[in-house]
């Protein structure tokens, strides 16, 4: 008997003192801009990684961003606050510009909005897509947080060092 309450009391500490992870969804973004676009190979895409600047200064996520493609998606984090974007991204064959559609959030907690870019042929588009030149890239684009829409650019600064 004195056995099954300890037990019992050791159970009632044990799931009293759990917290559990809450974890918040990610906002869901319409991605209309990705409408109509169509799939940029992988190899493609590959060769966007490396180390971007904010050409528009600090603007609450961040002035340097490290960039990573994964199988389906681009990511960026941030070198403020544990902040990351993660994207999914289409050629827009119309003006052959590149689209992305996502979400940003700061990893600590659950602050997080909506972002969307757009690399236009002008900007590197077709640098990328035809020779994989990625020097000129530029990513422009607008991200929501509690002030309001806000304008993002994004300038391709160098691969990664060996």
């Amino acid at each position: 008997m004195k056995f099954s309450r300890s037990i019992l009391a050791a159970l009632l500490l044990i799931l009293s003192s759990c917290s559990l992870n809450q974890i918040t969804l990610p906002p869901i973004n319409p991605e209309s801009n990705l409408a109509g676009t169509v799939p940029v190979p992988f190899a493609t895409m590959k060769k966007m990684e490396g180390i971007y600047s904010s050409s528009d200064g600090n603007k609450g996520l961040g002035s340097q961003f490290v960039c990573k493609l994964s199988r389906y998606k681009i990511s960026f984090f941030s070198n403020q606050n544990g902040i990351l974007i993660i994207l999914k991204y289409g050629l827009n064959k119309a003006d052959n510009s590149i689209q992305f559609a996502g979400f940003w959030r700061v990893s600590e907690n659950s602050t997080q909005g909506l972002i969307n870019f757009s690399i236009s042929n002008s900007n590197g588009a077709s640098d990328l897509i035809q020779s994989g030149i990625v020097t000129n890239l530029k990513l422009q684009g607008i991200f929501k947080n509690g002030d309001g829409p806000q304008d993002i650019t994004l300038q391709y600064a160098r691969p990664f060092t060996q």
